[in-house]
């Protein structure tokens, strides 16, 4: 164990001295994401928050599949952080391109984008981990020496909304003031999508060892959206969960085991920029 903590502040040490000249530059919003280049290296700092804290940036995609790399390195970079600390790449309507995977470097997470579509991508670095904060250096490789134009995309159609009776949301919602889902009641709301995430956040109490169902209804189901729309479950340490799509159509679910003594959290998202949807939130145990 001493062994193991001598070596994480050497290496710690040893990323900070070769910090030193990298510019720091955050976007707290996806209004203000940093833009990154070739000859761009940003470095920045998220404290732990077990339903995220987020920094933006942004890079042109030139499209035609051009293999672009982005890559982050963390302090800390010891394995036990790497499914807290990491980031995603989101394009056109909020599609997810990838997500990143750690790789051989300390502490370092890498994605190569390649998909068809010229995007101004936004990458949205994120720190799920409570315990601890995280100092990061972000870079991109790979860019053409010309930047494409963005091609423009037609907006998917909405479809016909139909609408379930339940109880309609009221409140914040935040991740520091969730709602409260009672076991076997469905709570509704409307969430308007942006291209970095719309947030829905609730918060339920569990027997431990009995399984959970988390079922979500969403309407409409925009055409191309993928899973851009649908939510996540988080405990203490991270992700326990994610809602899948199923056959029928506006339905994602989940299931889960709880621990005894822990507090969940769901996270109901919304990827599809300007675009609302209606949504229906229950589970069973």
């Amino acid at each position: 164990m001493l062994e193991r903590t001598v070596r994480l502040i050497v290496v710690t040490v040893m990323l900070m001295l070769a910090w030193a000249g990298v510019a720091s530059a955050q976007g707290s919003t996806p209004q203000d994401a940093v833009m990154l280049d070739n000859t761009t290296t940003s470095s920045g700092y998220l404290p732990g928050n077990r339903a995220g804290n987020f920094a933006y940036y942004e890079v042109e995609y030139p499209g035609s599949e051009t293999p672009v790399s982005v890559r982050v390195t963390f302090i800390p970079g010891e394995a036990m952080y790497q499914t807290a600390f990491g980031f995603k790449v989101y394009g056109v309507n909020g599609f997810l391109l990838g997500e990143s995977t750690p790789v051989q470097e300390a502490g370092t997470q890498e994605l190569v984008i390649r998909d068809p579509l010229a995007v101004t991508a936004l990458i949205v670095v994120h720190n799920y981990d409570w315990r601890t904060g995280a100092q990061y250096r972000i870079s991109v490789s790979g860019l053409p020496e010309v930047t494409p134009t963005p091609r423009p995309v037609a907006q998917p159609t909405p479809q016909p909304v139909s609408p379930t009776p339940a109880v309609r949301l009221s409140g914040s919602g935040t991740s520091e003031d969730p709602f409260i889902l009672p076991v076997d009641e469905t709570l509704t709301g409307t969430l308007v999508g942006d291209r970095a995430g719309a947030f829905r956040f609730f918060t339920l109490s569990t027997r431990a060892q009995d399984a959970v169902q988390i079922t979500l209804h969403v309407a409409p189901e925009y055409p191309g959206a993928g899973d851009a729309v649908g939510f996540t479950v988080y405990g203490p340490h991270g992700a326990v969960a994610r809602g899948t799509r199923s056959a029928t159509v506006g339905l994602r679910a989940a299931q889960f085991i709880p621990r005894a003594g822990e507090q969940y959290l769901i996270q109901v998202y919304n990827y599809v920029h300007g675009q609302s949807v209606d949504y229906r939130i229950s589970y069973s145990q």
